[in-house]
């Protein structure tokens, strides 16, 4: 789920609303750091730029109250900035880190997340597209007489 899980402010997040209400298994994977339990977004990427050296490479985000929130995980050896992996629902954080490490496949994001990203991203577009068509259509029709418009 693009979306954090219980590192989140009020320690539940998209990943575990969503989880809760069908009841099934999520994972979260964000991008980012929110403040919570002591751990902060400068905090988190600064211990990150220093303990992960290669892709695979993964941190415990343990808040001040010593609770597990998360985890910062290297996708790619490539990429410097971590995801951010957080139990969703019904799952574990090994099995969140290992559910997301089986989705990289090249990216920093993992696969069905970048997927869907992109494919949102074209039906957003095609819907504007299809909407600014329409508009100027309308305009063009404002414009012309009674008598020069076509039905």
């Amino acid at each position: 789920m693009d979306g954090n899980g219980i590192l989140h402010t009020r320690g539940f997040g998209i990943a575990s609303h969503i989880g809760v209400q069908f009841d099934i298994p999520c994972v979260g994977v964000g991008k980012t750091v929110f403040a919570v339990d002591g751990l902060t977004a400068i905090g988190v990427k600064n211990e990150a730029k220093e303990t992960l050296k290669k892709g695979g490479d993964c941190m415990m985000l343990q808040g001040g109250s010593g609770k597990d929130h998360g985890a910062a995980f290297r996708s790619t050896n490539d990429s410097s900035v971590p995801v951010i992996v957080s139990v969703g629902h019904r799952v574990s954080l090994q099995t969140a880190l290992a559910v997301t490490n089986a989705c990289i496949r090249g990216n920093r994001i993992p696969e069905p997340i970048r997927q869907a990203d992109q494919r949102s991203r074209v039906l957003v577009k095609e819907h504007y597209k299809k909407e600014d068509e329409d508009m100027v259509e309308e305009k063009m029709d404002m414009d012309l007489t009674e008598d020069e418009r076509v039905v």
